[in-house]
């Protein structure tokens, strides 16, 4: 796996940002690292943070259902995420 300073953070795929930014935290919940360091570290988790997101939100906008039609026929739609999870089944988990 190449370092984050190796690769700019914008090129990244979803899962190569994931892993960087789990290697991030785990170096900085270490408690080994600088000031300096820390901080540098913590921006760069931010920017991979803001990449995974972006990521996600590019995938979720290309998700389509089909839905069934009363005539038997099928048609596309967006799939919508509930912005609150909360909502579903009242909180209440479906199993």
């Amino acid at each position: 796996m190449k370092k984050v300073n190796e690769l700019k953070v914008d090129d990244l795929s979803y899962e190569e940002a994931y892993a960087q930014l789990e290697q991030i935290v785990n170096e900085l919940e270490g408690g080994e690292l600088g000031l300096d360091q820390s901080l540098h570290l913590f921006k760069t988790g931010i920017d991979l943070s803001r990449v995974c997101n972006q990521r996600l939100n590019e995938a979720e906008a290309k998700i389509e259902k089909l839905v069934k039609q009363a005539d038997g026929s099928l048609k596309r739609e967006n799939f919508v995420v509930d912005e609150d999870p909360e909502e579903i089944n009242n909180g209440q988990l479906p199993f």
